[in-house]
């Protein structure tokens, strides 16, 4: 009983016990990843060669939409065969929990916190928002599980501050930038934020994360140049222009006077398009619809360019202040239809997540600033992660408005994790602040 009490031996009896628990669960009949296309894309970029171009940088040709490279590499690595890729997520989530508890415990010093964390982690990632991914062929598991290992490879490397905890951290910076385009955004947020405050702080991270804000802008550029090769823009900018721009006059004048074309035709074809109804079936018949060449080309050369300047010209409309609550609150969205129905031990979770919203982040937060933990760096990491997704939530929602819930079911997770983890340092605190009282009664005595 004494060595379950044990932090690093109850994870790792919880790693595996939820591994073994996890590949005992068959794949879903009938595989629910059939009704999505991107996972076709996924599969075919998986089987182009490592030695080509083509896999790393793939171009647009019919039939094909390219994506970033990482999670055609797993798949690859589980031989393009679905049923070996959901194993290997499945492997690959429950790593990734024993991983980021590993580094949480780092951070907390009494025994019953740290029983307190391992609990809710392995609680939280058991969670069929997160969980049951694992048996889809989409990007969602993998994007996942890497966030989680480039935050504990962060966390290891702030606390070890050695040479082979920056590689590491790199090496899952890297991957997980190549899951989804947005990514290299946000790790130049999160390194500008952690900069700033560790120039005050604890000057000893400065050099290393200069380096990491240096890397981060290396993926950026290279990135941007394999998103330009695959035209992996386009699709986003026509839904965005459909759901978004199409039904505001004013804003369509100004796509109109940037030289859109079928400005007309795409109001009087598409103005009453919704994601929620068979009516979005319109855009996808767009997608390839050659009789509207001419707006595709405009897109493909000058979308990007002409939408980025409007965002920055219009703050109401990027800080989503014109979208009205209901639509708004799509950023906060979870256990989405996509993974069908909850099975295993995952029904636990279901019950229990979600315990936090915003508010209470936000509200135990504040209330940690007025505590001795107010000087914990830890403290100040949440805090830069609060703002990072809160950015990440405007950028998804902006670049792709028709895939909000897809794209940001992981706003409501990082609510959760970091809910948790503030948890974690108010009883901390308490346990320590409580401890200190005891100690001087009985000096005193």
């Amino acid at each position: 009983m004494k060595s379950i009490k044990n932090p690093i031996v109850l994870n790792l009896f919880l790693f595996i016990v939820t591994l073994c628990l996890h590949l005992l669960l068959p794949p879903s009949e009938p595989a629910k990843w059939n009704n999505y296309a991107d996972c076709k894309d996924y599969l075919a970029q998986s089987k182009i060669p490592l030695s080509s171009l083509e896999f790393y940088a793939p171009h647009k040709r019919e039939g094909f939409y390219p994506r970033p490279f990482t999670v055609p590499l797993i798949y690859k690595i589980a031989g393009s065969e679905p049923e070996h890729i959901i194993i290997a997520q499945k492997i690959i989530h429950s790593l990734t929990t024993l991983f980021l508890v590993f580094a949480l415990l780092q951070f907390f010093q009494k025994q019953r916190t740290k029983i307190f964390i391992i609990i809710s982690m392995y609680l939280l990632l058991s969670w069929w928002n997160i969980f049951g991914w694992t048996f889809i062929l989409l990007s969602e598991s993998l994007s996942i599980s890497l966030m989680f290992c480039w935050i504990a490879s962060y966390l290891l490397m702030i606390k070890k501050r050695s040479v082979i905890s920056v590689i590491i951290h790199l090496c899952l910076t890297f991957l997980f930038s190549f899951t989804r385009d947005s990514w290299p955004y946000i790790f130049i947020f999160f390194y500008l934020l952690n900069l700033f405050i560790c120039w005050f702080l604890d000057k000893e991270l400065v050099r290393k994360l200069t380096l990491l804000l240096t890397f981060s802008l290396l993926i950026f550029v290279v990135q941007k140049q394999t998103a330009k090769i695959g035209n992996r823009y386009r699709l986003p900018i026509i839904n965005t222009i459909i759901l978004r721009i199409l039904p505001n006059d004013e804003f369509l004048k100004e796509f109109t006077d940037a030289r859109m074309p079928d400005a007309n035709r795409l109001k009087k074809d598409f103005s009453q398009v919704s994601p929620y109804d068979s009516s979005i079936n319109l855009v996808f018949n767009l997608y390839n619809d050659t009789s509207y060449a001419s707006f595709h080309h405009w897109v493909t050369t000058d979308g990007e360019k002409t939408y980025m300047k409007f965002l920055i010209s219009h703050p109401r409309y990027f800080l989503l202040l014109d979208e009205g609550l209901q639509k708004s609150k799509r950023v906060f969205c979870f256990n989405n239809c996509y993974s069908g129905n909850v099975v295993g031990y995952s029904y636990l979770a279901q019950y229990l997540f979600p315990i936090y919203n915003t508010l209470s982040v936000l509200l135990l937060f504040v209330l940690l600033l007025f505590t001795k933990q107010r000087k914990n760096y830890f403290l100040s990491l949440i805090g830069t992660l609060i703002a990072v997704f809160a950015i990440n939530a405007l950028l998804s929602y902006n670049a792709d408005t028709f895939e909000v819930e897809r794209h940001l079911f992981i706003t409501n997770i990082v609510i959760q994790f970091l809910g948790i983890l503030l948890t974690a340092l108010l009883f901390d605190w308490i346990s320590i602040s409580s401890d200190e009282f005891s100690e001087n009664k009985i000096d005193q005595l």
